[in-house]
């Protein structure tokens, strides 16, 4: 156990009792990917279950589109253009 402690730990040492336990455990890299992709799962969906999506009545007190906005755009556009107004 003292090669797993310390930051001057040999690393062929780590391998070795990395490769044994795997050896022994071989369902433990399973159970650890399942438990992640689980836990992800879990975040994915509890985050676009709580999320803010607007609903059709903040869409609808978006302003249309009127003739004041065309007649604005018209007059932005002939100030930057060769047209004149």
């Amino acid at each position: 156990m003292e090669a797993l402690s310390g930051s001057g730990a040999n690393w062929s040492e780590r391998s070795v009792i990395l490769e044994t336990y795997m050896a022994s455990n071989p369902f433990a890299i399973y159970s650890m990917i399942i438990s992640r992709g689980m836990g992800a799962a879990l975040a994915v969906y509890f985050s676009a279950r709580t999320a803010k999506v607007p609903s059709g009545s903040a869409r609808r007190r978006i302003k249309p589109f009127t003739w004041g906005h065309r007649i604005a755009l018209v007059m932005d556009l002939a100030r930057h253009t060769k047209w004149s107004v």
